[in-house]
Formats: C-alpha cells, sequence, structure tokens
C-alpha cells in the first residue's frame, strides 16, 4: 500500500515536469541538443484517428474478448488497415518546418522513435516521403521501451548532446524517459486534438 502511494506521488511529481504543448513551435532548445519526435498523433495524424478511436476500437473489441493482448492486437490490426488505405498528414507542418530549421541552425539532431514496429517500415518510409519528411533517422521500437532505444542511439553514436529533447503524446512514453534520463532530458507531450 505504502509503495503505490509513493509510486503515485512520483508519478506526479514527474508529470508535472512535463509541459504540454499544441505546437512544435513551442518546443525550446539550444545548441546541441538530441531533438526525440514520436511520429504518430505527434508528427503526423491519420483521418479519423485520434485517441477517442483507440479508445473506442479497445472497449468494442474487450466487450466481445475480455482478453487484453487479443484486444490489442485487433486494435492495431484496424489501425494498420485504415493506415494502409489513408494518406497521412501533419498534425503541425508549420510548427514542425520551423523546429527543424531551428534544429539545423544549433547544430541540433533530430530522430523519430515511433512505437510500430518494424514490419510496417516500407509504409512508414512512404508515408514520411508523402509528407516530405525525409533525412531524419526513423527508429522502431516494435511496442518496446523508448527510453532503452535512446538510450542505445545515444551511446552507439560518436555524437555526444548536451541535453535530449523527448517529444510524444502518450504519457507513459514520457514518463518512462523522464524516469530514465532524468534532468538530462526536457520532455514535451504534444496535445494533438483530432
Amino acid at each position: 500500500m505504502q509503495t503505490d502511494i509513493i509510486k503515485y506521488i512520483l508519478k506526479n511529481i514527474i508529470m508535472k515536469t512535463i509541459v504540454t504543448v499544441q505546437s512544435f513551435t513551442q518546443i525550446n532548445i539550444s545548441d546541441n541538443y538530441l531533438v526525440v519526435l514520436d511520429l504518430d498523433e505527434t508528427i503526423i495524424k491519420y483521418e479519423g484517428i485520434c485517441k477517442q478511436w483507440w479508445k473506442d476500437k479497445f472497449e468494442h473489441y474487450y466487450k466481445i474478448h475480455k482478453d487484453y493482448d487479443l484486444v490489442d492486437s485487433l486494435s492495431s490490426r484496424d489501425w494498420k488497415e485504415h493506415m494502409k488505405i489513408t494518406l497521412p498528414s501533419h498534425t503541425d507542418k508549420n510548427g514542425f518546418y520551423d523546429l527543424i530549421e531551428r534544429s539545423k541552425n544549433m547544430n541540433c539532431k533530430i530522430i523519430i522513435v515511433t512505437a510500430r514496429d518494424e514490419g510496417i517500415k516500407d509504409i512508414t518510409y512512404k508515408h514520411l516521403k508523402y509528407l516530405n519528411v525525409t533525412n531524419i533517422d526513423v527508429y522502431f521500437v516494435s511496442g518496446g521501451n523508448k527510453a532503452k532505444l535512446i538510450d542505445k542511439v545515444i551511446n552507439d553514436n560518436s555524437e555526444k548532446y548536451d541535453n535530449i529533447v523527448f517529444v510524444d503524446d502518450m504519457d507513459f512514453n514520457l514518463k518512462d524517459v523522464k524516469e530514465h534520463f532524468g534532468d538530462k532530458v526536457l520532455c514535451y507531450k504534444f496535445d494533438y486534438q483530432c
């Protein structure tokens, strides 16, 4: 019981250090930062897909199957099918390109870390090219931990960064990254509204 209370308090403290933004122009960067961006509902969006879509889809399948893993798999399947027939658009096109330009001017490196699995790598690159999001390294977590992947990218790279900026729309990813990197990371919750 006491452990749960401590975890709850720590989570609230961590979440209070995360700044919510609606545009990439609100993200502060300085020289030599590693800027890590989530993909879905952060950089790109698909017509008809948003957090409410996921919630509705999950609830629908859960009423039928009562199995979390199966429900997650079915919801992901539906999302992939929708994504295959729908072209994406930017969540914040002008703000995104502003961040790209500021990053170039400040010698920052931008990477994309997505929860997508490598099985949809081809369509991911096709959609990014469609939106003219090129020359940015993309890392696929395949449902794994983004903090660990970012740590691996940093350790495998000869570049040393003064700080990390992490932008994502999901609280659990933001919390994991903040816990993992502590004061070395500035976390921004991208609050995309569909």
